[in-house]
């Protein structure tokens, strides 16, 4: 749940955060929010281009209205995105599974599910599910933070 008053364009609050990747949601202008969804390469760059095939995330699906890409800049990964008119003072449920992916024995699978708690018939929402090479894992590293990615405006508040 975010408070009006801490809903600043151009913040980003984390949901769950975890070591592979992280899951929340943004106010990137007065009329568009997002959920962001995205897992990174194991491959240290900032250039997705240079990250060699066998260290590339794999998108194995993704919700309906979900949009999906491979990014870079701060990190490599890949990227998922659900425009959602989400509302400030009304609570979000964000699921996040991590687990070996079934078949390997060397990657891990994550997909993110994220649903309106006030509004449960429409049940959760499949975001996407990534698969991350170079271990088979499950959720650990849990974290969180509040972000400003627009430089012109870190002097409020959120």
């Amino acid at each position: 749940m975010v408070p009006t008053a801490e809903a600043t364009v151009g913040s980003y609050f984390m949901a769950n955060g975890f070591k592979g990747g992280y899951f929340g949601m943004q106010v990137n202008s007065p009329t568009e929010r997002r959920f962001i969804f995205s897992v990174w390469s194991p491959f240290k760059t900032h250039n997705p281009n240079e990250v060699p095939e066998d260290y590339k995330v794999e998108l194995l699906g993704k919700g309906e209205n979900t949009y999906t890409k491979v990014f870079g800049g701060e990190g490599t990964g890949g990227h998922s995105r659900l425009v959602y008119p989400w509302e400030t003072e009304k609570t979000y449920g964000f699921l996040v599974k991590g687990a070996p992916s079934e078949g390997f024995t060397d990657r891990t699978t994550y997909t993110a599910w994220v649903r309106a708690v006030d509004n449960p018939e429409e049940g959760w929402i499949l975001m996407a599910s990534w698969r991350r090479p170079k271990g088979a894992n499950y959720l650990t590293g849990w974290y969180g933070f509040a972000e400003n990615f627009v430089e012109n405006n870190a002097d409020l508040t959120r």
